[in-house]
């Protein structure tokens, strides 16, 4: 009898174990089939269009540093449309409190 008990105790274990490798098998179908069959062409294509990102961040920067005001030009010119804004401000708020007045 005990040779029963271990037969079907091997039974089991060499159950497990194909089914441990029929996991291990379609996991292993899985992550190939996730790899590009031609992953040096992707890379290739990969480095191109960072190439051409650099480019463009390269243009972007000329860009701003020609066409951009910069903050201390930009300051006389704020100052004088905060002081119209405020001049026009002045006058409705005066014309306002005139026309309560008058009455």
């Amino acid at each position: 009898m005990p040779d029963t008990d271990l037969i079907e105790r091997h039974d089991k274990e060499l159950s497990a174990l194909r089914e441990n490798v029929a996991r291990q098998e379609r996991a292993w179908d899985h992550i190939e089939t996730r790899i590009p069959e031609k992953l040096g062409e992707t890379l290739v294509g990969i480095s191109v269009k960072l190439d051409h990102a650099i480019g463009d961040i390269g243009s972007l920067k000329t860009l701003i540093r020609e066409d951009f005001v910069s903050r201390h030009e930009f300051d006389p010119v704020k100052k004088v449309v905060y002081g119209m804004v405020g001049l026009v401000l002045t006058a409705v708020l005066a014309a306002l409190i005139a026309l309560v007045v008058m009455r």
